[in-house]
């Protein structure tokens, strides 16, 4: 099912300049940096599928965590947070997602808030929060080379299409394609199989397409994939640590009535062993050796 809503927001850019400019002839992060295929089912939820793969897959690359996290919670909640109302299979914007999220703290885990693939109300649980979304950016926006340039180093990204032709894709490199855009994905890869292509994860299953991926040709700005392209700065929510007990003082030796017994060996002297725990008892008479 398709549906997108739009975004006016205007987002900063991440400089790609900082990047490699040599990248590999292929990439693919699929099963490296992210989870398993979802499928939306009969709600127009593409654009919460799309932000929550890319959050799960910059999670993955910047802290080593992999989680799977609620899309429904996108569907159902406003920055208003637990009884607001989004209805959110109406479609939406990946960009509104990380918003949310930003706003109510952070997104709790799929086995936390299950999709239903329908409209509810919000009930998001702040002490459930599993991660949060801490900056969001667009990546070469308008530029399929700089997209590249940043797949083949750094991840995968969340993009919008036009889907309209996917539905009879059964495999290979599409060559054609329109550019209203009405859908969310995630771009994972890129190859070559006889033209340069992009590898692009899609929400409909695993028994759509190649495995739930379509490969769509690079070059040309097919389905219109350098429209939106998005990434996130992410990072885990969870209880702050306890406190470092104080370390238990070490016993400290006083030099108190501490006196020499014999010719052999002075008061100093004496005192100085029985600050270290010694009193030879034939040279030194310590009465107090050690007072914690």
């Amino acid at each position: 099912m398709l549906n997108y809503v739009p975004s006016n927001e205007t987002l900063p850019e991440f400089d790609v300049s900082t990047l490699p400019v040599e990248v590999s002839a292929s990439k693919d992060w699929t099963g490296v940096a992210t989870t398993p295929v979802k499928n939306q089912g009969q709600c127009g939820s593409c654009w919460a599928f799309s932000a929550v793969e890319q959050i799960e897959s910059d999670l993955i690359l910047q802290h080593g965590t992999k989680l799977e996290l609620a899309p429904q919670e996108l569907v159902d909640c406003t920055s208003r947070g637990s009884g607001s109302r989004r209805n959110g299979c109406q479609g939406g914007f990946p960009s509104a997602g990380y918003q949310v999220i930003q706003a109510l703290g952070g997104i709790e885990k799929e086995s936390d808030y299950r999709y239903t693939a329908r409209n509810g109300v919000c009930r998001y649980s702040p002490s459930k929060a599993a991660v949060k979304v801490t900056d969001y950016k667009s990546v070469g926006r308008g530029s399929e080379n700089a997209m590249k340039q940043y797949v083949g180093s750094s991840g995968p990204l969340s993009v919008c299409v036009d889907a309209s032709s996917w539905n009879s894709y059964r495999g290979g490199v599409m060559t054609s394609c329109g550019r209203s855009v009405d859908h969310c994905v995630q771009l994972v890869g890129y190859g070559e199989s006889g033209s340069s292509y992009w590898k692009v994860r899609n929400s409909w299953g695993s028994r759509w397409g190649e495995n739930g991926y379509i490969r769509l040709r690079i070059g040309g700005n097919l389905c219109d994939i350098n429209s939106s392209p998005t990434k996130v700065s992410a990072t885990t929510v969870g209880p702050s640590p306890s406190p470092s007990p104080s370390p238990t003082p070490t016993p400290t030796p006083t030099p108190s009535q501490c006196h020499s017994v014999t010719p052999l060996m002075t008061d100093e002297q004496c005192t100085k062993l029985c600050g270290l725990g010694l009193c030879p008892a034939l040279l030194c008479k310590c009465d107090t050796e050690i007072v914690v």
